[in-house]
């Protein structure tokens, strides 16, 4: 053996010298002091003092340098904020710091938007670390909730090396740590609560409490009852916000009823945020998608769906925006909003639809079929029972922000009953409605066509060309509504929950929409439509009375008047005109050798 290879033996064989672990600790801590100096643009002389300095007036910084891990997702790589996350920052640095005694700022939020992070962690952090706030109160809707949050907050403390290089002090804990409160090293505290929960008088010392959080406060039971919402805004106003005079207030959370607390203490709409603030612009090819995607019959639906959209992904993808593109797409919202467009409504978009505000319950709703496959669907007399078929159209523009455009037929049975068959209803141009109304015209007759007066102005001759190219005399009949929208819709309602209108299951999923949420949904054009259709038919049948169903009418059933009358104008001039009336004149035509020949 050589000398140089004993000398490495021996090496080997002896113990590493002692090393102070003080001196790594001081190490590491010097060395997250050179980044923090490095990410800020201070000097190398800058000590420790300038360096909170620095990060006091910054919330943003503040998050960015000492929280990275909560920047990372799933797989590893760095989510990119969102613009709304910066203004919230802003919002929240000013109130912590500036914000007047008393001052309130409340926002809504998306469900998974991260505004929890920010006001209930990250925030609080902030204000109290640099002094700003010496007193936080937290709140959430239970108190095991805002055990969470403070418990992640401990962690925190406990475990983040960088904010324990700068806030060394702040860091150790003046008293034991419990479930509901931290004693910070500098004297401030943070104490949680679940909401209703009574804390008058709290304090510390002399110090009262200067900043109070509520976030999240209510839930999807709760909001549902009338006096537990007037509850919940009686105990914020004795109890929460009687804590401190010197107290500043932050609320967020995701409104889940149009009179929730949240929703009463937001007080403008720009502070009202939805996953998807602007839908895409092509709702026709969406539609056809959607009626794919949720095609129970349609084996791997989803995957169809999908190549669908992938084939048409720039068409499909137009017009729409994401609050917060880095985390959700356009194409995982929509989903989101076929599979449950309540839920859709509410934890995405603020605006919930409350089921017990609908005119027309979903339970209500009788759903008809000539041939029904699904068991919950009824079924419908057969085509030769049908007396009169009506359709009724109000043009629209079909534009994306403008609204829907709807046309029904209607078909009304001897047996007294009316089934809604078809529709075409969507924000589609004017153009394709009309030749789907000439599709539903060859399927099966018009009796009647109703169509808008001011509407028809515009796309008379259109329908006379489309009608003599197919060879088609089109009864077209311009007709006004008239009296309030509201009051007419609403009508149907003793028609629906009685089973006397029912509707097609095969019916566009937004026409459902339409009538399920009235009046939440933001279109009403198909209800209104089904309404102006069913008044129409009113008026051509106001003197037949109902027969069997199994048998045509008898003369002694039928007013030896009534072929005059219907041969009149309708309404007739000499009657007052009733509820959603049409003014103008119609000519029954053909109609008379089906009912009465």
């Amino acid at each position: 053996m050589s000398v140089q290879d004993f000398e490495r033996e021996l090496a080997g064989a002896l113990p590493e010298p002692d090393v102070d672990e003080s001196d790594e600790l001081e190490a590491e801590r010097q060395e997250i002091l050179a980044e923090a100096r490095h990410y800020l643009g201070l000097p190398e002389s800058a000590g420790v003092d300038v360096i909170r300095s620095a990060f006091s007036t910054s919330m943003w910084d503040f998050w960015i340098f000492f929280f990275p891990e909560y920047r990372m997702g799933e797989d590893g790589t760095e989510i990119q904020g969102g613009d709304f996350h910066r203004e919230l920052v802003d919002e929240l640095q000013r109130i912590y710091i500036d914000g007047r005694p008393g001052e309130e700022l409340s926002r809504a939020y998306p469900r998974e938007h991260a505004k929890s992070v920010f006001a209930s962690f990250v925030g609080q952090l902030f204000a109290l670390a640099h002094g700003h706030r010496r007193f936080a109160v937290l709140f959430s809707d239970t108190s095991t909730q805002a055990e969470e949050f403070v418990d992640d907050t401990r962690v925190e403390v406990e475990t983040n090396e960088r904010l324990q290089a700068v806030y060394a002090e702040f860091c150790e804990w003046d008293r034991p740590p419990k479930a509901n409160r931290l004693a910070f090293g500098t004297g401030v505290w943070l104490v949680c609560a679940g909401s209703g929960k009574s804390v008058r008088g709290m304090r510390k010392g002399r110090q009262r409490p200067d900043l109070v959080t509520c976030d999240d406060i209510e839930n999807d039971e709760e909001v549902e009852n009338p006096k537990r919402r007037k509850k919940k805004m009686r105990w914020y106003n004795r109890v929460p916000r009687k804590l401190g005079r010197a107290a500043v207030f932050v609320i967020v959370g995701t409104i889940l009823h149009a009179s929730s607390f949240l929703a009463e203490r937001v007080k403008a709409d720009e502070h009202i945020h939805a996953a998807l603030p602007s839908e895409p612009v092509n709702q026709e090819l969406w539609s056809e998608w959607e009626r794919m995607f949720l095609d129970r019959g349609l084996p791997d639906a989803e995957a169809v769906a999908l190549q669908f959209y992938e084939a048409r992904r720039a068409e499909m993808d137009a017009g729409a925006e994401v609050l917060w593109p880095a985390q959700f797409s356009i194409y995982g919202l929509m989903v989101e909003r076929a599979e449950d467009l309540a839920s859709f409504l509410s934890e995405r978009q603020n605006k919930p639809f409350d089921p017990s505000a609908s005119w027309f319950p979903e339970d209500r709703i009788t759903f008809r079929t000539l041939h029904p496959k699904d068991t919950d669907v009824d079924e419908l007399p057969s085509d030769e029972e049908i007396v009169l078929s009506v359709g009724f159209w109000d043009p629209a523009r079909g534009t994306s922000k403008g609204d829907t455009s709807s046309l029904v037929r209607l078909d009304c049975y001897r047996d007294g009953s009316r089934h809604v068959r078809e529709s075409e209803t969507d924000r589609i141009p004017p153009e394709n409605v009309m030749e789907a109304g000439i599709g539903m015209h060859k399927r099966r007759r018009f009796d009647v066509w109703g169509v808008e007066k001011v509407g028809l102005s515009s796309y008379d001759e259109t329908l006379q060309t489309l009608g003599d190219h197919n060879g088609l005399q089109l009864p077209v009949e311009p007709c006004t509504p008239t009296g309030s929208k509201d009051i007419r819709i609403r009508s149907l309602r003793p028609s629906i929950v009685s089973a006397g209108l029912t509707f097609d299951s095969s019916l566009p999923l937004e026409a459902q929409r339409q009538l399920k949420f009235y009046p939440s949904h933001p279109n009403d054009d198909f209800p209104d439509a089904v309404q102006s259709a069913m008044t129409l038919a009113d008026e051509y049948l106001t003197d037949v009375e109902p027969a069997s169903s199994s048998r045509d009418a008898t003369e002694e059933e039928l007013r030896p008047d009534r072929d005059a009358d219907l041969r009149r104008a309708i309404p007739r001039e000499d009657e007052p005109e009733g509820l959603g009336a049409f003014s103008g004149r119609f000519a029954p035509g053909g109609l008379f050798d089906r009912l009465f020949g």
